[in-house]
């Protein structure tokens, strides 16, 4: 941050709100810097201050629609048990109550308009489209999805230009319904001349050391509607399963259990209701996956299709394996526990674990200004090369350090390290700037004694958990995008090959030697 300049949240989100009304009301060509302040009631000189080019204060308020076209009808998709409820939660987002407005309309075209002259513009608009479509073929064949994608967005801008002639419900429902019922072009995937019986996996019934991790032959588990049942490709070793192989996991954790709380791989059937197809590559993580129900070191897991994510990508499985759980621990503890945007500065506490790293190049990639800190400053290069900006070595010296960088306060933090480490977190950022705890690499859960005044005056603390939901479908096809492109830097700290390197995955994680995602992979290729 610059001392002696405005540093007002609320008064930048004044701003973006006030160019989508001026864009909304005139037509993108008449967002100009004059025009916008006029709208938004501030001073003409600060608006270069919080947007120092008017091409990017634009793509900045079109992306504030962007978390609007998902929550719409992702929610009625994601439920929909049949085909009938399918096409029931399309027409609701087609014209009814979960469409968007007609300003919202309004706006997305201005989008594309803007999109043939601004290449940021561009790729937000592409971004967009396939947020769509990646949500669709969550529960559609490709093809279909692809179809119904083209037509949602036809009929969209039909009801933009025809505001007196209303789309029939009954001719949306009998079209859809005309999509849903044709078979998928793809040819269908060589099926198995005989389904095995039983799979490898590692199988605990109590605390066993790393070398007891061995693989065993158990049933393959059998398919309810709604579910989902993946051949499992590759898949990150985690702490909480060390944790839990120790046997010191909290009650939701119940033996006997395959571990395992993420994974990638291939749908390898669908139960009743699902509509994804076998082959389709899917990323699964959470919903008590490895705690409650078995989870990923087998050769097959089974989860409901509301924990599935779809996506396309020429990536590795030994890369993709990485992404599951800390890319939506990190998405969501920014997007959802920080409300983080771009131009702000960000302090991220523990930053060299998988998630600190991964955070890092998340908030670098939106445009945030990134603080890290580790206690080894042997790693100061690593977290500048994921995305930091400034590092920082986390002892009695931070928080004057952090003042000297940024005198006003930040206007967010992830704390990675501890509870316990809070207070000082806290004590960093502005009033109306936001703190999220996120996890305890310490081990210190909780603050003795704890008292709410701890927390500033104005500064807000938030905690983040998460779940499967909070990494959409649209956001995780983005984040692969950027992989292919080399724009977003993932650390895998290693591969090994196969379940009979669990026990070796788990010895190396626990002594913390070389900072990454370790992942197993199973493919052959």
């Amino acid at each position: 941050m610059r001392k002696g300049k405005p540093n007002d949240p609320e008064r930048r989100a004044r701003i973006l709100s006030a160019t989508l009304e001026v864009i909304g009301s005139e037509g993108v060509h008449a967002a100009s810097y004059r025009r916008i302040a006029a709208q938004a009631g501030v001073p003409l000189g600060s608006m270069t201050y919080y947007f120092p080019d008017l091409d990017g204060l634009i793509v900045a308020a079109f992306e504030t629609l962007q978390s609007e076209l998902e929550p719409r009808f992702a929610a009625p998709l994601r439920i929909a048990s049949t085909p009938d409820a399918t096409v029931e939660a399309l027409v609701s987002a087609t014209v009814g109550a979960t469409s968007p407005s007609i300003a919202d309309v309004r706006l997305y075209n201005e989008l594309y308009h803007y999109a043939a002259r601004s290449t940021r513009a561009a790729d937000l608009a592409r971004a967009v489209q396939e947020e769509s479509l990646a949500l669709l073929r969550g529960r559609l064949p490709d093809s279909a999805a692809r179809a119904v994608d083209a037509l949602m967005w036809g009929w969209w801008s039909y009801r933009l230009f025809h505001e007196d002639v209303p789309l029939d419900q009954s001719m949306v429902r009998r079209a859809y319904r005309a999509l849903l019922d044709v078979p998928p072009t793809v040819t269908p995937p060589r099926r198995r001349p005989t389904v095995p019986e039983t799979m490898r996996a590692i199988r605990l019934t109590g605390p066993i050391t790393p070398n007891e991790l061995t693989v065993s032959q158990v049933p393959i588990p059998d398919v309810e509607p709604g579910q989902v049942r993946i051949r499992v490709m590759a898949f990150g070793v985690n702490e909480s399963e060390v944790t839990s192989r120790k046997g010191e996991s909290g009650p939701d954790f119940t033996l006997p259990r395959i571990l395992g709380i993420e994974a990638v791989g291939v749908v390898d059937a669908a139960g009743e209701g699902v509509h994804l197809v076998p082959g389709q590559k899917v990323a699964t993580m959470m919903g008590g996956l490895g705690r409650s129900i078995d989870g990923s070191y087998a050769e097959y897991t089974v989860v409901d299709a509301a924990n599935v994510i779809p996506f396309d990508t020429d990536l590795p499985w030994g890369v993709v394996g990485a992404l599951p759980e800390m890319l939506q621990t990190a998405h969501g503890s920014i997007t959802a526990g920080l409300h983080l945007q771009a131009g702000q500065h960000v302090l991220i506490r523990g930053g060299t674990s998988t998630v600190g790293l991964t955070a890092i190049a998340l908030a670098h990639q939106l445009g945030a200004t990134v603080i890290a800190t580790t206690r080894n400053p042997g790693r100061f290069d690593l977290l500048k090369q994921v995305g930091a900006d400034q590092t920082l070595l986390d002892d009695a010296t931070l928080p004057d350090a952090v003042r000297e960088l940024a005198p006003d306060g930040l206007d967010a933090a992830l704390e990675f390290v501890s509870a316990t480490a809070l207070p000082v977190t806290l004590s960093l950022v502005h009033p109306g700037g936001t703190v999220c705890f996120v996890g305890a690499l310490n081990g210190e859960w909780t603050i003795p004694d704890f008292s709410p005044f701890t927390i500033p005056t104005g500064v807000r603390l938030t905690s983040y958990a998460g779940d499967a939901n909070d990494l959409p479908a649209g956001a995780l096809a983005q984040y692969l995008r950027a992989i292919e492109a080399g724009s977003l830097d993932i650390v895998v700290a290693r591969t090994y090959a196969g379940l009979d390197k669990v026990a070796e995955a788990q010895h190396d994680l626990e002594s913390g030697h070389r900072p990454g995602k370790r992942v197993v992979v199973l493919a052959k290729a």
